[in-house]
């Protein structure tokens, strides 16, 4: 279940903090900084810019080429290797854990914890498939210093988690084998290369996905070719960068989620809390490792 509960987080990590590091030093007052992937941080999207000590709140304005964002003149100088963030209510989460530790540093924070609940055996022809179903417990904690202000950051949080896991769960699960493409996907191709094949050579249909900054889009591998090249059964309306985009297969499959309802409390230790509550049914094939 602990492997569940991480790839939940970084699956929240991911689609909700999308955080990015700053590739090159941004002095006071220059109007743009270089960030990793600029995917997910579009015009309008109001960031952090934060290293241990120090943060800047600021706007996207734009997104320029090489990875460049259009940004008021900044207040501070920012060095490579700072965090960028979106931001929520003014905010930004500070503390993603799984579990449900004694106590939590940095607010705002997210906690995940995870409970199995039924193990079954499905029997898809001679191929046996593990399942069990899982209670999944997503938390958003914020200090309560200032009530409405925290509620409404509680409340976007939770139902930023809550749109996060309905597009990610499947696979929520980290990959066991994951290689990287060294030749571009055109528009309309079916067929690709990647690094190391070795991994995808299995029982087909074989599920994959292909994995880039903007998400994942799911395939299923129909054919070998030779050496490191294979079918899919899929064709997309976009390219596909070599060395940018990975090849997953993913580990365990997530099938029958759903979100059972989002609800809002406080405590007596001055912090107000959203709690999202999840299901999911989880299945692999059996092979020789344990199941989760």
């Amino acid at each position: 279940m602990y492997e569940v509960e991480c790839s939940i987080r970084h699956a929240i990590e991911y689609h909700l903090l999308g955080t990015q590091i700053v590739t090159e030093d941004a002095p006071t007052g220059q109007e743009a900084i270089r960030v990793g992937s600029t995917a997910r941080l579009p015009a309008g999207t109001e960031i952090a810019i934060y290293n241990d000590s120090d943060v800047e709140t600021t706007v996207v304005c734009d997104r320029l080429e090489d990875g460049y964002l259009s940004v008021p003149a900044l207040r501070n100088t920012w060095i490579e290797g700072t965090y960028v963030q979106p931001v929520y209510e003014g905010e930004f989460v500070q503390y993603v854990v799984s579990g449900n530790p004694p106590s939590i540093p940095r607010y705002p924070a997210i906690t995940v914890e995870c409970n199995g609940n039924v193990n079954d055996v499905l029997t898809l022809g001679a191929v046996g498939v593990y399942s069990q179903e899982f209670g999944v417990q997503i938390t958003v904690w914020a200090e309560r210093d200032n009530y409405s202000d925290s509620r409404r950051q509680v409340q976007k949080l939770a139902s930023k988690v809550e749109s996060a896991l309905f597009k990610t769960v499947y696979p929520v699960v980290e990959p066991w084998i994951e290689t990287t493409l060294v030749c571009d996907m055109e528009p309309e191709q079916n067929w690709f290369t990647v690094e190391n094949g070795n991994g995808l050579a299995g029982q087909i249909p074989l599920p994959i996905y292909l994995s880039t900054p903007e998400g994942r889009y799911p395939s299923q591998i129909t054919q070998h070719l030779g050496g490191h090249t294979f079918q899919m059964d899929r064709v997309f309306g976009r390219r596909f960068s070599a060395n940018q985009t990975t090849v997953i297969r993913p580990r365990v499959h997530v099938y029958d989620t759903h979100c059972e309802g989002i609800t809002l409390d406080e405590n007596p230790d001055n912090l107000i809390y959203a709690e999202v509550s999840y299901s999911a049914k989880i299945a692999r094939t059996r092979y020789s490792e344990p199941f989760i």
